[in-house]
This record gives C-alpha cells, structure tokens and sequence, in this order.
C-alpha cells in the first residue's frame, strides 16, 4: 500500500486502500471496480496510475459478469482518455487490449459490447501513436544488425530488437539491464560490432532521455 501511494495521480489516490484490499481479497472487486468507473479523471494518467489500475482492470474484465466488464470498459476508456505520452501506456497494452478486445466481440450484451469498442479504440490510437514514435527506432536497430552481420536466425534477430525497443519503451538505460541484451546476442553468436552497437544505442537513448527531462 506504501508503494501504492506514490502514484502520482491525485483523482485515485483515495481510492487506494481500496484498490490494494481488492488485489488480496477478490470479494471486494465489484466495489473497487464501481467506485473507479464512478471516478472522473482530469489528471494526466501516467506510468505509475496504470501500473495501480490495469491489474484491477484485467481481473474486472476475465469475469464472467456483464456488469464488471462493462465497468472496467468504462475504466479503461477514461484512463485511456488521459494518457498524454503513449510510450508510458505501451508496456500495459498486451495486457488489457486483447480482453477489451474480446469483450467488443463475444459479450453476450450488445451494450457491452459498444462500450468495449469504445474502449478498444482509444487504447487503439494509443498503440498506432506507439507504433509510429518508435518504428523508426525499430527499423533503425534491425537494420544495423542486420548491416553488422548480426544472426543468421532471423527470428532471433527480432527477438533481440524487440528486447532493445521495449528497454527503451520502459525508459530503463542501466547497464545492467541491456547486458542481458548482449548475453542472449553472444548465445546467437552475434558478433562484436553488434555488441557495441547495442551498447551506442543505449547510450543515445539515455542522452536523448535526459536531454527531454531538462
């Protein structure tokens, strides 16, 4: 709950006893899930609020009820609504898209149904803005791998630059965790340009980072 705490976003904050008391006891998610879809948001909702939400949201939407996935629908539209910088929500997509998207197809409820559709399109837009911000980033790094020499197994290769994208995605340039990067390269054989390639990339990630917080 401490942790829950420091999530920045002042239109949830008093909801989060609650919010914790529901990730413990699942009993209390109808009364978590109403209080948030009654909750207007102005806030900008960032990295920290949806790391509290999309738990709650997830839980609200495998339900079998109608109602908690209406609801939740409801959440996830608004929260999507307030998200200003798309690459803070691209790292909670995989986990909420696909359950809003099953519910705009297979909810017996057709009024569910609009109400998931909405929701998809929002988190939609958010996922095209990602898309777009960082494929030119995407394309740059497999090309330069590929221009290295890189791996003979393509999907290995994919599976490297998609490592590289989602660090840079979660803002994380600690050494540490790009190391794990060249780890699985040196498995795959990727050679040493390769290697130091990466270790540019996160460099320029970070300058670039910094250079937006000043």
């Amino acid at each position: 709950e401490v942790l829950c705490q420091h999530s920045g976003n002042n239109d949830i904050q008093p909801l989060v006893p609650q919010i914790v008391k529901c990730m413990s006891s699942p009993e209390e998610l109808q009364d978590t899930i109403h209080k948030l879809a009654s909750t207007t948001f102005v806030q900008a909702v960032e990295e920290p609020a949806m790391a509290i939400l999309v738990p709650v949201l997830v839980r609200g939407l495998k339900e079998r009820v109608n109602a908690y996935i209406r609801k939740s629908c409801v959440i996830a539209e608004n929260m999507s609504k307030l998200v200003e910088d798309p690459a803070q929500a691209a790292p909670f997509l995989p986990a909420i898209m696909p359950l809003v998207k099953k519910a705009s197809e297979e909810v017996p409820n057709p009024e569910c149904r609009q109400v998931a559709a909405r929701a998809l399109k929002i988190l939609k837009q958010i996922e095209d803005a990602v898309e777009q911000r960082f494929m030119p980033e995407r394309t740059f790094i497999d090309s330069q791998l590929t221009k290295a020499a890189a791996l003979e197994d393509s999907i290995a290769q994919e599976f490297v630059v998609d490592l590289a994208v989602d660090l840079i995605l979660a803002r994380d340039f600690t050494e540490e965790a790009w190391k794990t990067i060249v780890a699985f390269s040196d498995v795959k054989n990727l050679d040493k340009s390769s290697d130091l390639f990466l270790e540019e990339c996160r460099k320029e990630n970070e300058r670039i980072e910094k250079a937006n917080k000043v």
